[in-house]
């Protein structure tokens, strides 16, 4: 099982995992008028990624959103969601990991060998990205979703993912 102290969550994963942190940009409010940032300034992202032999590859990505009193939870998922070009026969589907909402979905890249599973969840203002690029020639769909289905928050750990719906419009 990994932890990651920083991102406050724990999953498993298959093989000793890398984890990069891009701080590379930040979010305006972070940017101070002499061009420096304000201190405590957040990273912009935490991505840990293992391999799983042939499989496949199972990466975590987590990131801090400003939210403001205007935009729920389920709203900005719904605009997360807008921008992601996932492809015209991509259903996304409403889920929950206890009370904090996401969507899931699955995609395949026929050009890249690949079959993507994804969760997206936005707990207490940070997004957590999990998703298995498992390689078709060798899919193991139970060991996605064992992966996928191990995600536990530091804050309310216990919780299992419920399906609510299919997403009428992503337009």
């Amino acid at each position: 099982m990994y932890t990651s102290g920083r991102g406050g969550f724990s999953v498993k994963l298959p093989s000793a995992p890398v984890t990069r942190i891009d701080a590379s940009s930040y979010r305006r409010e972070d940017l101070q008028a002499d061009g420096g940032l304000r201190e405590g300034a957040p990273f912009v992202a935490e991505e840990t990624r293992a391999e799983r032999g042939e499989d496949g590859l199972y990466t975590v990505r987590w990131y801090e959103v400003p939210l403001t009193n205007e935009l729920t939870d389920r709203a900005f998922l719904e605009r997360l969601l807008a921008t992601k070009k996932l492809g015209p026969n991509v259903i996304p589907r409403w889920v929950h990991l206890g009370e904090f909402p996401g969507f899931a979905y699955e995609r395949l890249e026929p050009e890249k060998g690949v079959l993507l599973r994804s969760r997206v969840f936005i707990v207490q203002g940070r997004v957590f990205h999990l998703w298995a690029d498992n390689w078709l020639s060798r899919d193991d769909e139970p060991a996605a979703r064992r992966f996928l289905d191990s995600f536990q928050l530091a804050v309310a750990p216990g919780l299992t993912v419920t399906y609510d719906g299919v997403v009428a419009d992503r337009r």
